[in-house]
Order: structure tokens, then C-alpha cells, then sequence
């Protein structure tokens, strides 16, 4: 998914064995790869073998391997520079990491003459070239508001907030940006309503308009381009993957001079974390790329705001107002998603798909039950967990 939202042409395999009969079949077929992925660790035949046996065609020229493994190990790293294999990377691969990899192998011939290497994000540097730009945050939960904000003043951008559709198209007529970042699902105006009335107004055709989207189903990033976005962001949003998505779509700027606070380093006190089942602090702190100030203070908004969400879905239910029910569940999601609280998300998204399919009250109310058994312990834990608040 990632290769092709590169716009690489991808085919995948399942095995070693496949993969040294497709990277053969490919040439017969006069279409030679040009990359190929192994994963290290598979039955029968591992990347290793799998890449000793694609070396052994003896094709010209032969394709670029790189392997993908979780293990960092260095008798692995050295395996993998005698078997002529170019790159290393550790799962999980990060977008920006991914990029990086595949066009190193493609155009950088001395790459290919050195140990592979564990490749770093090189994005936070190359991210100079467009500081200063202006963006347009379009957002109304202010949970992934806040998120997202933090994250772009972090990369030096300029950063202006709209909470929904009818206020983002107002304030694009008013004010030269460089970007919207659009959320998909919001009151008044949904994000695909705007940008559509966005596309129609004169001159603005060339403004990119990338979704921000907790639903990942190609559907989903199909009807995000037919209503005339560029591209689109998974939620919980991973700061790698924003700022590539940035360095796609934001044009360089020409005095990118914003000096950025978190290119200075400061020595912030560590702070007790909570230590809840059902919450993934490792996840959620890396949303908020480990700021713990933050990811306290925004569970301690999380609890405030969605303690009492299962009663507001229910009552929409009851109201027969099923596009404010799905709304908040999937705001639920969301924001669930972006603070590691993963099975929370994923109740939520299963009843956010429940009422897109219009199931009866029964169901609903089981899912609604479900959701209200995970959602309860964790605020009632975070009250009694986290410090109080400084006045």
C-alpha cells in the first residue's frame, strides 16, 4: 500500500521460492523488476536463500534486493552484505524510511558498494525546504486538533485551524495557502463537501487538499479523490508519514528561515505514565513523537470529553439520528486511535460500521455495551492514574 501510493507498480508473493519465479517470469516477460522486498524470516525458504537464488539467475542487471526483517541483528546485517543484498530495514517500516530506501537503491550508485544500514527518517531534515509555509488545519474533534498542530508547528509551518467545512472555504477565500489538511467526517460541512465547493471557486484548482481519514478502505480514498483531494492521511496520524505527505504537496519556500523548537534540544522532566490495560503508552506517545506533557494532558481531555459518548450515541440512536451516532463514534475512534487506546478504536470502528450498514437497535445496543465495557475502566483508571493537573 505504501510502494503504491508512491505510485510504484507493486506485485506481491508470498514466499522465497514465488518470489525467485516471478523475478525470473518477469524477465521472460521483458518487465524486470527494478526492487525487491524480502522479507527475511518465512518457511522453506527465507530472504536470504530467496536472494542467494535470485542472484544465482544471472540476469543484467539484476534487481535491487533489500530486506525487511524486525531483527536488528549485526551477524544478520553481515549475512545480508554477502548475499549482495543493498539494504536493511526494521519493521516497521516507516513511509519516509521506505522512500528513502527504494530511491537510494534506484539511483544512488555508491549506496551499493556500502554495508547495508538500518535507514533513518531523514525527513525532519529535508522538511527546511518548506518552513514557513502556511497551512489550513480543517478539524473538529479538538483532541486530533491539537495533535496535528503540534506536529506541523514542530516541522515550521505556519499553521491555521478551521473546525469545519463552511469556515475551511471561507477562510481559503480569504488567506494564500500553501496546503489544507482536511478531515473527512465533520459537522456542518463534511471535509468532501468542501472541498468540492473549494475546487469550484476560481483559481483555486492547484491548491492541494489532502484528506485526513480513520477509514482506510480504498473506497474511502477513492471517493477522496473524486471530490478533488490530492491524497490522503491515515488517522491516528503517523508524524513520519505527515511530513512526507508535506514534502510531497507543499512547494519549497523561498526563505524557509522559521527556526523550529524541537531542533533545540531541552531536557523536559519525566513524568509517571499510566499503566492501564487496554492503553498502549508506547503508541501513543509516539504519535505526539514522545512528549509526555502532552499525551497527559490530552488523556486527561480524552476523559473529559468522551466520558459520557456511549449515553450521546445511544440517545441519537433513539432520536433516529444515525449521522450524529456515526459521527461520534467514529470522532471516537479517532481519537481513541492517536492515544494508543487500541481496543477502544476498535469497538468504535465496529459500531461505526454497524450504523453505516443501519442495523437494527439490538445490535447496535450489544456493540453500544461492548464499547461502554472498555471505554468505563480506562476513564475511571486515568482519574485515579494521572497527576493532577497544574492551575
Amino acid at each position: 500500500g505504501l510502494l503504491v501510493s508512491m505510485s510504484f507498480e507493486v506485485s506481491e508473493v508470498a514466499s522465497g521460492a514465488d518470489a525467485v519465479v516471478a523475478v525470473r517470469d518477469a524477465i521472460v516477460a521483458a518487465r524486470p523488476y527494478e526492487i525487491v522486498f524480502l522479507d527475511w524470516q518465512m518457511p522453506e525458504m527465507d530472504g536470504i536463500e530467496a536472494a542467494r537464488q535470485i542472484k544465482a539467475l544471472g540476469l543484467s542487471p539484476t534487481p535491487r534486493l533489500i530486506m525487511v526483517t524486525a531483527f536488528g541483528r549485526e551477524d544478520l546485517l553481515l549475512l545480508a552484505q554477502q548475499t549482495g543484498i543493498e539494504d536493511v530495514m526494521i519493521k516497521p517500516v516507516a513511509a519516509s524510511t521506505l522512500f528513502d530506501s527504494a530511491m537510494s537503491a534506484l539511483g544512488a550508485q555508491e549506496s551499493r558498494r556500502k554495508p547495508p544500514r538500518i535507514a533513518p527518517s531523514s525527513a525532519r531534515h529535508r522538511l527546511a525546504a518548506i518552513r514557513g509555509a502556511r497551512v489550513l488545519l480543517v478539524e473538529d474533534n479538538e483532541l486530533n486538533r491539537e495533535v496535528a498542530t503540534e506536529l506541523l508547528l514542530d516541522a515550521g509551518l505556519a499553521v491555521e485551524v478551521a473546525t469545519d467545512g463552511i469556515e475551511a472555504v471561507r477562510m481559503v477565500c480569504a488567506m494564500n495557502y500553501s496546503i489544507v489538511l482536511m478531515d473527512m467526517q465533520m459537522p456542518v460541512m463534511d471535509g468532501l463537501t468542501a472541498t468540492r465547493e473549494i475546487r469550484r471557486l476560481p483559481g483555486f484548482s492547484g491548491l492541494p487538499i489532502v484528506a485526513m481519514t480513520a477509514n482506510a478502505m480504498q473506497s474511502d480514498r477513492q471517493r477522496c479523490l473524486d471530490a478533488g483531494m490530492n491524497d490522503h492521511i491515515a488517522k491516528p496520524i503517523d508524524p513520519d508519514e505527515l511530513w512526507d505527505k508535506l514534502l510531497v504537496w507543499v512547494p519549497p519556500q523561498p526563505m524557509a528561515v522559521t527556526v523550529i523548537a524541537a531542533d533545540i534540544p531541552t531536557a523536559a522532566p519525566s513524568l509517571p505514565m499510566p499503566q492501564i490495560d487496554g492503553l498502549d503508552v508506547a503508541l501513543g506517545l509516539k504519535s505526539v513523537r514522545g512528549k509526555q506533557a502532552m499525551y497527559v494532558s490530552l488523556l486527561r481531555k480524552f476523559s473529559a470529553q468522551e466520558a459520557d459518548v456511549t449515553l450521546r450515541i445511544s440517545t441519537a440512536i433513539a432520536a433516529g439520528d444515525l449521522a450524529t451516532a456515526r459521527r461520534l463514534a467514529h470522532s471516537l475512534k479517532g481519537s481513541a486511535g492517536t492515544l494508543g487506546a487500541v481496543k477502544i478504536q476498535q469497538d468504535a470502528a465496529m459500531l461505526e460500521q454497524a450504523l453505516i450498514e443501519g442495523q437494527q437497535r439490538e445490535p447496535l445496543d450489544s456493540l453500544l455495551t461492548q464499547l461502554e465495557g472498555c471505554l468505563r475502566p480506562l476513564i475511571d483508571q486515568l482519574a485515579q492514574q494521572l497527576p493532577p493537573a497544574e492551575p
